[in-house]
């Protein structure tokens, strides 16, 4: 069938290496591995559309939105209404893409990432009395309360009741978003269905990538943003521990963020500079090579209340064969068996998690036995599965279709 692909979250350029661009990229290929048609419609393209590996348009604004006047500086409501005015007008120029392209080919199913000021998807299906599929990552609106500011904070309640009252299915990344979403309004079928990996590229036997520094060492890793909500203060706090009693461990960061000096700063106000490398981001395609420099992974979150992430990094540590010390979260203890396929921490707590690394550091037989139950595990978690369950799931495209037409 053909599948219209909607990500129309400016923060997203789905050509990208970041995690929600990876999500999107590996989702496209996947649908279109099962042998569908796929048009992505994007709010951003990013440096790289080439990886989209599938029709991609940016769908661009008319030119008297663009030429709206900038906010007067210093008025922080005032940048945010422009910002947000351009936000909604570009989800309503995707919907009317949508309509139009549809005209021409028509589409059996659209599929769309829920983003904040987006009812792109759910509108058009309801014009054109097609299903429509909303995947839901996070609690957006709660995330824009806490960390951001809103201007249109009624708006953007609004288009999320309606986008997941509206959705035929809904697709939640873990067991906590779909509780959020089922708590606003979705009203249709829903399906936890967590990241995924791709088993081919991520595997034990890829050759190393080169570091300077690591050689002799080892290697405590991890892989994403450097932000609070990641728990790099707490992986900091656990290395310095470690470090200060041996002084063969090296903590390699793979990523970028807001931390980064912070973190920085840490290891030279301890004097372990020399044996902290943060490598910024890498292309995506690097990261299996840059796992394999790791003689353990971390996934070192803090006590989060209603923890909703659906960590792409485990999925990936678990396909390379990394034994993993993760916090014992949410999804995190779905995934992990405790001594199994990876060690659980404490959540927030560095002392356990520095303890549980020192354990793993000195074992190589159950570093080695963890990497092969966390291959084995990582095979419930692939991309090609994640589409296949989410078509199976809800009813074929001509079921939902006649639902639709209702």
């Amino acid at each position: 069938m053909r599948i219209a692909y909607v990500s129309a979250d400016h923060g997203i350029p789905v050509g990208g290496d970041k995690g929600a661009a990876i999500h999107v990229q590996e989702m496209v290929r996947a649908f279109a591995g099962l042998g569908h048609e796929v048009e992505l419609f994007a709010a951003r393209l990013g440096a790289a559309p080439q990886a989209i590996r599938a029709t991609a348009r940016k769908v661009r604004l008319a030119p008297p939105v663009l030429q709206e006047p900038p906010a007067p500086e210093g008025d922080e409501r005032a940048r945010r209404l422009v910002k947000e005015r351009r936000y909604l007008a570009v989800a309503e120029a995707i919907g009317e893409e949508l309509v139009a392209a549809h005209r021409a080919q028509p589409f059996d199913l659209i599929y769309e990432r829920y983003a904040l000021w987006s009812a792109a998807g759910v509108r058009a299906a309801r014009r054109l009395g097609l299903p429509c599929l909303v995947e839901v990552n996070a609690p957006l609106l709660e995330e824009q309360r806490r960390y951001r500011r809103l201007a249109r904070e009624a708006e953007a309640a609004a288009i999320e009741r309606e986008v997941f009252a509206g959705a035929h299915g809904l697709v939640a990344v873990s067991r906590e978003v779909e509780r959020y979403a089922r708590a606003r309004g979705a009203a249709g079928r829903t399906l936890v269905v967590p990241n995924g990996v791709d088993l081919a590229r991520f595997r034990p036997d890829v050759a190393p990538l080169a570091i300077p520094g690591l050689d002799g060492r080892k290697v405590i890793g991890f892989t994403g943003g450097l932000r609070p909500w990641h728990g790099l203060e707490v992986l900091a706090e656990a290395f310095v521990a470690l470090a200060r009693e041996r002084d063969d461990v090296h903590l390699l960061v793979v990523g970028d963020g807001p931390l980064r000096p912070w973190l920085q700063d840490h290891a030279a106000a301890a004097g372990l500079a020399s044996r902290v490398t943060v490598t910024g981001w890498l292309a995506h395609e690097a990261l299996p090579a840059a796992l394999r420099r790791m003689d353990v992974a971390t996934a070192p979150y803090p006590a989060l209340a209603g923890f909703y992430f659906s960590p792409l990094k485990l999925y990936e540590y678990l396909a390379a064969g990394l034994p993993v010390v993760a916090s014992d979260l949410g999804q995190i203890r779905e995934v992990i068996e405790d001594g199994v396929s990876g060690l659980l921490a404490r959540p927030g707590d560095a002392g356990d998690l520095a303890h549980r690394l020192g354990r793993l550091l000195d074992a190589p037989r159950e570093r080695e036995a963890l990497g092969r139950g966390e291959r084995r595990r990582a095979a419930a978690y692939t991309w090609a599965g994640n589409a296949r369950r989410i078509l199976d799931h809800l009813p074929g495209p001509r079921r939902l279709a006649r639902e639709a037409a209702r």
